[in-house]
């Protein structure tokens, strides 16, 4: 005597399930309505903190026996190493001189150039160039 599988191998393969519409019954509307409306009306900050005035009740914790905490806490020893000894800071470097400033092209040079190049190019050129060369470029194309 087994399992009787005859009726599964004749249900079809696919088929769509049974589909229902919402049903609307007042009672349970009626049930509900009131507790939407006061969760509406009580915004959730003044349920969630406390009053500031209310502060929270101690309560005191069981405190251990003498002879129990002795009994409670094994001797452990820890073995710490030796902190190192501290470095002398280092020698500050010798200023450097400042780089001495690019020589920027004329602002003909840079008009030239400017319609010359494609959208592409300009980009490119605008990712390498530093902030004083933006500025002057801007200014001699009038930007």
């Amino acid at each position: 005597r087994g399992v009787d599988t005859a009726q599964r191998a004749a249900a079809p393969w696919h088929a769509l399930p049974h589909f229902t519409a919402p049903e609307f019954n007042w009672q349970a509307i009626l049930i509900i309505v009131p507790e939407a409306i006061a969760a509406v009306e009580s915004p959730p900050a003044h349920v969630a903190t406390p009053a500031p005035d209310v502060k929270p009740a101690a309560v005191p914790l069981p405190v251990p026996a003498p002879a129990a905490r002795a009994e409670a806490k094994p001797k452990v020893e820890v073995k710490t190493e030796p902190k190192p000894k501290a470095r002398r800071a280092a020698p500050s470097p010798r200023p450097r001189a400042a780089p001495a400033k690019k020589q920027m092209p004329s602002c003909t040079a840079i008009k030239r150039e400017y319609d010359r190049m494609s959208f592409t190019e300009r980009m490119a050129a605008y990712r390498r160039a530093s902030a004083d060369e933006i500025a002057y470029g801007r200014r001699c194309l009038g930007m």
